[in-house]
């Protein structure tokens, strides 16, 4: 999985749609991330967040507001959440 999330990382189209708030753009690669890692079977299920916890993308199941996933609690608290710097 660490391997796959840098793949996300230097994605540049969808970093530029998070740093933008490019919500079409982000949609549409992020979907195209996960298929690829869902057919794979590495994943089973993708959610971006901002850094409030805003569900900003959700697959399979769209999915708006505020994420209550432990893990995006975890990540927010440990700093560990992906950032766009340029």
């Amino acid at each position: 999985m660490q391997s796959n999330s840098r793949s996300l990382k230097r994605d540049r189209d969808t970093l530029y749609a998070l740093k933008f708030s490019d919500q079409e753009a982000l949609q549409e690669n992020a979907i195209t991330t996960y298929n690829l890692l869902s057919s794979s079977d590495i994943i089973s299920r993708m959610q971006i967040t901002d850094l409030s916890g805003n569900v900003l993308f959700s697959a399979p199941n769209s999915f708006n507001g505020k994420s209550v996933k432990k893990s995006i609690r975890q990540a927010k608290a440990w700093s560990v959440m992906m950032t766009v710097s340029w």
